[in-house]
């Protein structure tokens, strides 16, 4: 196994331990959701998580069999929208809301 802190889940920042309630409590969010958007101090962006995680992809070597990748649910929604081109502002004009 090779571990890559690049399939990290996303860095919720301050809000880490908490459940999304007691967050979003303590740090009360917008109503529309934005690729920019900082959910809680110290918290990545989605277009930062998603630029993170979309660099693992370019860094895949070509190999002659099966790849397995092990990494958390977010991260997975991170790298199927970069593998599929989707940009940041792309996600967010879709009315895309992370998980």
């Amino acid at each position: 196994p090779v571990f890559d802190a690049r399939l990290r889940e996303w860095n919720n920042g301050d809000a880490a331990g908490l459940t999304w309630d007691e967050a979003n409590r303590r740090w009360p969010q917008p109503s529309r959701w934005t690729a920019d958007l900082r959910h809680w101090p110290g918290a990545e962006t989605w277009r930062e998580f998603q630029a993170r995680a979309g660099t693992f992809l370019g860094s895949l070597p070509a190999v002659d069999g099966t790849t397995l990748v092990v990494t958390h649910g977010g991260t997975i929604e991170a790298l199927v929208s970069a593998w599929l081109g989707f940009s940041a502002d792309a996600m967010e004009d879709a009315g895309f809301v992370p998980t």
